[in-house]
């Protein structure tokens, strides 16, 4: 009969860590803190030209799926409706700041078609480019009917 010795070294962390990842104060951060945060990364960096899940999980080196349960549970939303939020409190943006043509707002965005993007707006907010200009436009309306779009 064979017995091994185990020997525990309690100054080692029970939960593995990357040696070369450490927080704002200095402590090392678990490998899936390190995912989360270049998760989050990405999606702040990529959200214009409508990232998605797959994409996400790729350029991290990660499953979808676990991507998607990790973004949902930091966020409380999943990447395509941030994404999609984030776009049209973009496109609100530019209609308010700018007053820019339809043509502007989807090479912002990264479409290549205008017309896809009026398509996109119409299924986004209900209502085409012209109405929407419109309504965020008129300075007249109440800041509630302004925002009754972000639905």
């Amino acid at each position: 009969m064979i017995i091994y010795s185990l020997r525990l070294d309690l100054s080692m962390p029970l939960i593995p860590t990357c040696r070369d990842c450490v927080d704002q104060k200095g402590a090392p951060m678990l490998r899936r803190d390190q995912l989360a945060q270049g998760i989050v990364k990405y999606v702040e960096q990529s959200w214009k030209r409508g990232v998605t899940v797959k994409e996400v999980a790729a350029k991290v080196g990660a499953d979808p799926s676990y991507v998607a349960r990790l973004f949902r549970r930091l966020t409380g939303k999943p990447i395509a409706c941030y994404v999609q939020e984030k776009r049209k409190e973009y496109v609100v943006f530019m209609v308010r700041t700018t007053g820019c043509y339809s043509y502007e707002a989807a090479r912002e965005l990264g479409y290549q078609e205008e017309h896809s993007f009026t398509r996109w707006v119409k299924n986004a907010f209900g209502m085409s480019w012209t109405e929407l200009c419109r309504l965020h436009r008129d300075d007249s309306l109440p800041p509630l009917a302004r925002t009754a779009l972000h639905r």
